[in-house]
């Protein structure tokens, strides 16, 4: 599925999943970002390896993330190479 398409779904399994309460179920908890931030194959072999859907919630995660007062140091530079994946991926 492209992931202009993609987005369009997942867009629509948010807004049901936040309209069924369920949001809190459907975004990347603090702790799983931290657990891949902290992987030692580095956000190229991290991000090339993800399913759309999986790099949508990272790159969703990340945003969050670098709108903090006190962002992780290297969340910018995971963003950068995950919008660069998403955008090889959409061709």
């Amino acid at each position: 599925m492209p992931l202009a398409k993609y987005n369009e779904h997942a867009l629509e399994t948010q807004q049901e999943g936040f309209a069924a309460g369920k949001w809190q179920q459907l975004a990347m908890t603090d702790a799983q970002l931290l657990r891949i931030l902290n992987d030692p194959r580095g956000p190229e072999a991290i991000t090339s390896g993800m399913l759309d859907g999986e790099l949508a919630g990272l790159l969703d995660a990340l945003y969050r993330n670098l709108d903090t007062p006190a962002p992780d140091p290297s969340a910018i530079f995971w963003y950068e190479i995950g919008v660069e994946e998403s955008r090889r991926r959409d061709g």
